[in-house]
């Protein structure tokens, strides 16, 4: 059996939001039934099975299909809520954009991310630290080092008295 056979629309059966607005709507259901030729289908398009939408040739045909693996995995299917058009459009990047975010942001997420960002900028400050304690008395950065030096032991602390009470 080779690939073009799966794509022939004769073997295509109906949609599943098809089959869920035919169950909801027994009407469209009748409509659709109504424009098929009745003397061509099995058993006269007496015996129909809805979730499957497929015609069966007796009684005992429809029992066994009841009870067979496809008929329980199409009802399984079913149960979940069809598609719209809103949930499509929004797939593919089309929907209203009217300045709501829809997205929530953890604060651990940006809690963690600060945390990072003031650990880096005492990692930076220590090492300018190590970098001016090598350098001469008269250099001009020292007056940024010193104030980073005695700026650093708070951040340190105040990061810690962060974490805890996080916790």
């Amino acid at each position: 059996m080779g690939p073009q056979r799966l794509r022939k629309t004769r073997n295509r059966t109906r949609d599943l939001d098809q089959i869920s607005s035919d169950i909801l709507h027994p009407r469209r259901l009748e409509q659709h039934l109504s424009t098929l030729p009745l003397e061509d289908l099995p058993a006269l398009g007496q015996l129909y099975c809805p979730p499957c939408a497929r015609f069966l040739e007796s009684q005992h045909a429809l029992a066994h299909h009841q009870r067979s693996k496809t008929h329980k995995k199409r009802l399984k299917l079913l149960k979940e809520p069809a598609y719209s058009h809103e949930e499509a459009n929004a797939a593919i990047g089309q929907g209203t954009d009217n300045g709501i975010a829809t997205f929530r942001v953890n604060p651990e997420d940006v809690i963690s991310r600060v945390s990072r960002d003031r650990i880096m900028a005492i990692k930076k400050a220590a090492a300018t630290a190590a970098a001016a304690s090598s350098m001469t008395e008269g250099s001009e950065m020292d007056v940024e080092v010193e104030q980073q030096l005695m700026d650093a032991p708070q951040l340190v602390e105040q990061i810690y008295d962060d974490d805890d009470n996080d916790l």
